[in-house]
């Protein structure tokens, strides 16, 4: 079985295939309607950028910790979001085997609870307790994202959205390809005819999430190397923000 941080790297296209994106920044500059060169591919952030680095530690009781992140997946059936998790909740463990985030982190997907409303509820109690918060979903326009953005309750230390910038060829090939899921979108649930034809709705909602919805910041994974420096960022600031002094 290969490894879970090569076997992610495998499934990320490199490929584009919208140009009408916000400016974005971070590591390297480039236009939406240009991408960058493969061996400079990197996550694209618009909003904050610079990563606090983790460190190991005991991880804070629920009274003393500080709030936690909002992650919000962005992408259509087989973009990888559920991947990206993973690769999120593996890299959260700190490398010397120290203190860990993992169990800090709440992973809200409706595929698993069944409804939005239910999800809601989870990520509502999730950040209260103070609890680093990833919603896995396909959040396609602004007002499926507005949920999460307006939960009301404990405001997280940082809204995140990671978009999932993946062609339509590659996510209908990747959820053919694939014999279960938590959501039954795969090919021993569904027919080739209606896998096809799910993914081609839902790609064409999908509309670019930006900071001017509320997030304070936007990453734009674009190749492998974009989604893996991504889920490391996280996991590191995650950790960093397990290990930091509470607010009073």
């Amino acid at each position: 079985m290969l490894p879970l941080v090569q076997l992610y790297a495998s499934m990320l296209p490199t490929a584009h295939h919208r140009s009408e994106r916000a400016p974005a920044h971070w590591v390297h500059l480039a236009p939406r309607t240009q991408r960058p060169p493969h061996s400079l591919a990197c996550a694209c952030v618009e909003g904050e950028s610079g990563q606090p680095a983790g460190t190991s530690a005991a991880l804070p009781t629920e009274s003393t910790a500080v709030p936690g992140l909002l992650v919000v997946m962005v992408g259509m059936p087989g973009a990888g979001k559920s991947t990206f998790a993973e690769l999120l909740l593996a890299h959260s463990c700190s490398a010397d085997g120290g203190g860990s985030s993992r169990e800090r982190w709440s992973r809200i997907s409706q595929d698993v609870l069944g409804s939005r409303k239910q999800c809601i509820r989870a990520a509502r109690e999730a950040l209260r307790q103070r609890r680093h918060v990833l919603i896995d979903r396909c959040n396609f326009d602004p007002d499926q994202r507005a949920h999460w953005l307006n939960l009301g309750g404990a405001r997280p230390a940082s809204r995140v959205a990671v978009f999932l910038d993946v062609p339509e060829h590659v996510a209908r090939r990747r959820v053919l390809r694939r014999a279960t899921h938590e959501g039954h979108v795969d090919s021993g649930s569904k027919s080739a005819r209606e896998l096809q034809q799910i993914v081609r709705r839902i790609s064409s909602w999908i509309v670019a999430p930006r900071t001017s919805e509320g997030f304070d910041r936007v990453v734009v994974c674009r190749s492998p190397e974009e989604a893996a420096a991504a889920a490391r960022s996280l996991a590191a600031e995650a950790r960093a923000l397990d290990t930091a002094a509470p607010t009073l």
